[in-house]
């Protein structure tokens, strides 16, 4: 092969549609140095065989805005490119059998309706009108989306193909990687069985061998290859070519009886890629830089494609995601997920729930109990029922005698054990186990000023002060939120939460100059943490130790090691939940007896994370990855209160995203984030539900829960900035629910309880 290249910009391994739409996204930003390597031939591995349809609705509001441009994009193909991609809008329609289905497609309707896709909530018989075939007996309704279609799978990668051949892009077919080669912590290129190509950039579009292809490079690609079958039939007389796409999770035979007369004249099997969560794998690997991953598509791929091809080439042009892309992106697994017996029984399981319902916090039963913190027997004996947060087993709700989830969109039963789990600690004193989040000790000389360099408040405070900060990126948008504590004069911690602990280890790490005298170490593991929260806690903390809790003497937002029980304690005084509170940080050897002192008296309430959850909302404190993300600006995110843009210039300059803080104040905000409570207390919230003003949708719910002390469901959003004076609705399922909005927390907006 003569025109082998030696060096590109960019190398992107693997030729199906998502690869072709990273080279045609790529070619688009300008970068004509780039070289897609495909093993066989151009779609020959999973997107020869996929069905073709795409579709826009889908779980989260970031990734039916990515669907919506890829439906977009395929429809305007053919003019760019000149190659037909058979791509035709006939619309789909989705099917309910219960009410429980229902109640998700109207909420996700809702959803679809506030980024610009029509969408209409149908009954039975308005189903039975559009597709004449079907048996609707039995079924609650559906939605119908008259822009959703279908095309040709293999031609839609072709012609983006052909359009990044047009601008540039040099594909090779028949090449196989070997080896992906690596320079000071950076991809610098691949190896191949037709010679090696140094590259700035290394992308791994490899489908069913993603996997494999990352572990090349040191990189976790977890993912697993799963059959996936359809059927076709023989010809259908008089069956209407421009029929809408049909979802209905059922026997199908029963819907469509055609079916069982024109039998089956193709039984098709195609592996396909899923990953843990049946949610795709998007970014640059925190493991390795310049080493980016588009893969894992979960049997949506040609859908996606489209849009994922787009944001990973913005991102990569950028420096950065240009959207929130928390949802699927690759920074959120586990290193543990990648092993291949949890891969095979995880994998099993979330392919079988792909077509379930999607009930909000539902639990995998399969690959579970793989890490568990120092006090999980304890949690077990007090009636604990688990939830898994980044593979740890932490207390979601506690039930006497032992209880399980059951899932719905109304009241699932053990929500009154949430609510008085909820009350113990507005009233009393409740413990939380926060042992999962990420605990990293920062360390060395140049410790602060490397900290001051990324941390957007100031961190040069005296030892045993705790710091709630952000990391920024250069546009402002919110990277981390964390809070930061110095343990001495060299000695930092950094707290997060444990779903975020991989992606700002890894963001912590890129951040610390090479001639820095500063190391960081996760010691997530290496603590247990006791969270007291409560008005009645200083109270019961005072009766096992001999260090003074007063207020004067231990004032919020300070840490100091105490005696409690026989144990040493570094005792924080801060809070997620809006009360009196402290963390307690125990060696994970000494956890139990500290555990067990505490409860003695009986005076405190074990507490799960969704009490914590509902706590937090009431007051209205952020949650990274709902209400946050690095695609909001801390100004608008209400944070500014924890940015010190006159902190002085340290050692490495001034704080990431500083001169986007000041642009944003010179130039005023144009949105805010909002707490909303429902007028009325039976509609549940979640996240995602639109947010009307005088009748007009001006924004979504970022997360939504239930206000126990409040009295009615609650959420935050955000609308745009002097729109507060409006009626404010929200949609429920179709349905427009009063509610007030406030920028103030409406619970304890001064924070005074916090303090007392």
């Amino acid at each position: 092969m003569s025109d082998f290249p030696t060096h590109a910009r960019a190398v992107i391994i693997g030729g199906g549609v998502v690869g072709c739409s990273v080279a045609y996204h790529l070619a688009l930003q300008g970068w004509t140095d780039v070289v897609l390597i495909e093993r066989k031939r151009l779609t020959s591995g999973t997107t020869w065989h996929a069905a073709g349809l795409i579709g826009q609705l889908r779980a989260t509001a970031n990734m039916t805005k990515l669907a919506k441009y890829s439906a977009d994009l395929y429809g305007n193909l053919e003019e760019d490119t000149g190659l037909a991609t058979g791509f035709r809008r006939t619309g789909s329609i989705s099917a309910a059998l219960s009410e429980a289905r229902f109640s998700e497609l109207k909420r996700q309707a809702s959803m679809a309706r506030a980024f610009g896709i029509d969408v209409d909530v149908i009954t039975p018989s308005e189903i039975k009108a559009r597709y004449p075939q079907v048996n609707i007996a039995g079924m609650t309704g559906g939605v119908w989306i008259p822009s959703d279609g279908k095309a040709d799978p293999a031609n839609i990668a072709l012609a983006l193909a052909k359009g990044a051949r047009q601008r540039g892009v040099k594909i090779f077919e028949n090449v196989v990687v070997t080896g992906i080669t690596t320079t000071n912590g950076a991809a610098s290129g691949v190896v191949t069985d037709h010679g090696a190509i140094a590259a700035d950039y290394v992308v791994n579009c490899a489908g069913l061998w993603a996997r494999d292809v990352g572990l090349m490079a040191g990189v976790n690609v977890p993912l697993q290859a799963c059959e996936h079958f359809y059927v076709l039939t023989g010809a259908v007389p008089g069956l209407p070519r421009d029929l809408p796409t049909l979802r209905v999770p059922e026997q199908a035979t029963h819907r469509m009886p055609l079916l069982a007369e024109h039998g089956i004249a193709t039984f098709f099997n195609g592996p396909e890629s899923f990953t843990p969560d049946v949610r795709y794998l998007l970014g640059e690997a925190p493991e390795l830089r310049n080493f980016y991953v588009a893969a894992g598509f979960n049997s949506v791929g040609i859908q996606s494609a489209g849009g994922a091809g787009r944001v990973l080439a913005e991102w990569m042009a950028a420096g950065g995601p240009t959207m929130d892309l928390g949802d699927v992106d690759i920074r959120r697994m586990q290193r543990f997920q990648n092993n291949k017996t949890y891969l095979t029984a995880r994998v099993r399981e979330s392919l079988g729930l792909l077509y379930a319902d999607h009930f909000p916090h539902r639990q995998y039963d399969t690959a579970r109990n793989i890490r568990h913190t120092p006090l999980h027997e304890r949690w077990q004996a007090r009636g604990a029922v688990f939830a898994e947060v980044a593979g740890w087993e932490r207390p979601g709700f506690f039930e006497p005698g032992g209880g399980a989830y059951d899932y719905s969109w109304g009241r699932p039963a053990w929500f009154k054990h949430t609510a008085a789990e909820h009350m113990a600690i507005r009233t009393g004193a409740g413990v939380l186990d926060m042992s999962p989040f990420g605990k990293f000790r920062v360390l060395g000389r140049d410790a602060e000023a490397v900290l001051q360099r990324i941390s957007a408040n100031d961190v040069a405070v005296a030892v045993g002060r705790c710091v709630y900060t952000q990391w920024l990126n250069h546009t402002g948008g919110i990277e981390a939120d964390l809070t930061i504590t110095r343990l001495a004069a060299e000695e930092f911690l950094v707290v997060t939460s444990g779903g975020a602990a991989i992606r700002d280890f890894a963001w912590l790490q890129r951040h610390i100059p090479a001639d820095a005298n500063c190391i960081a170490i996760d010691v997530t593991a290496g603590e247990a943490c006791l969270a007291i929260m409560g008005p009645r806690t200083r109270e019961v903390l005072q009766r096992h130790t001999p260090a003074d809790l007063s207020n004067a003497a231990f004032p919020f937002a300070t840490a100091r090691t105490i005696e409690f029980g026989m144990a040493h304690v570094r005792a924080h005084r801060i809070t997620y939940v809006g009360e009196l509170g402290w963390e307690l940080y125990v060696a994970a050897d000494q956890a139990r007896h500290v555990f067990d002192t505490l409860m003695a008296d009986g005076d405190v309430t074990p507490v799960g994370i969704h009490a914590m959850d509902s706590l937090r909302l009431e007051k209205a404190y952020r949650h990274y990855g709902h209400d946050i993300s690095d695609e909001d600006h801390v100004l608008d995110a209400g944070l500014g209160f924890a940015v010190r843009t006159k902190k002085p210039d340290g050692k490495y300059g001034p704080f990431i995203g500083r001169d986007a803080v000041l642009a944003r104040r010179a130039q005023g905000i144009t949105r805010v984030l909002a707490q909303f409570l429902l007028h009325d207390p039976e509609p549940l919230l979640f996240h995602n539900e639109p947010v009307l003003c005088d009748g007009e949708v001006i924004g979504h719910l970022t997360s939504g829960g239930y206000g126990h002390h409040l009295g009615a469901a609650i959420g935050l959003g955000y609308i745009p900035a002097g729109r507060l004076n409006g009626r404010f609705e929200i949609e429920v399922e179709g349905r427009l629910i009063g509610a007030t909005a406030s920028l103030k927390p409406l619970y304890d907006p001064e924070s005074a309880r916090i303090r007392v």
